[in-house]
């Protein structure tokens, strides 16, 4: 220390943050209440010691629980989450699972559609204009004459 008188104590500023020396009377007497060894007969410096490291041990159990409570719970949520995707019939890429999957209930696919040319069994493609391979130069007229008569003839029937 400089400008100290040879042979002074350390100095006991509170304010500047030095060593302070072993807690008061008052700090051992609630340590006293709440520790095991209490009974024991300690010095005032050994007890210090012994509660900073029972406070170190006590945060370090609570930082261990907190990460395993975390690390369960993350499992659980997986496991849960994996439940309820096999319920709903499994993850898939694409569009998400609907309602009507989750009921159980398969989707209704709609009718194939046939080519309208009369006589014709083949599928009608959209990328031929809703006709078949065969069929796509017919003029969209004549197609459109076709579709018309189709209709006439399922309305008749229906009547």
């Amino acid at each position: 220390m400089i400008g100290a008188a040879p042979g002074a104590l350390p100095s006991t500023d509170h304010s500047r943050g030095a060593y302070q020396g072993p807690p008061d009377a008052h700090a051992l007497a609630i340590f006293d209440t709440q520790s095991r060894f209490a009974r024991l007969p300690q010095t005032s410096a050994l007890r210090y010691h012994v509660a900073l490291m029972a406070d170190t041990i006590q945060s370090l159990v609570q930082d261990f629980v907190a990460g395993l409570s975390a690390v369960v719970e993350g499992q659980s949520l997986e496991r849960a989450r994996q439940a309820v995707e096999s319920a709903l019939g499994g993850r898939r890429p694409g569009r998400p699972a609907t309602l009507s999957i989750a009921l159980g209930r398969p989707r209704k696919k709609a009718p194939k559609q046939f080519c309208p040319v009369p006589g014709c069994k083949n599928p009608a493609a959209p990328v031929f204009g809703m006709v078949c391979a065969k069929h796509k130069d017919v003029p969209k007229t004549k197609i459109k004459k076709f579709r018309e008569a189709r209709r006439a003839r399922k309305l008749k029937a229906q009547k």
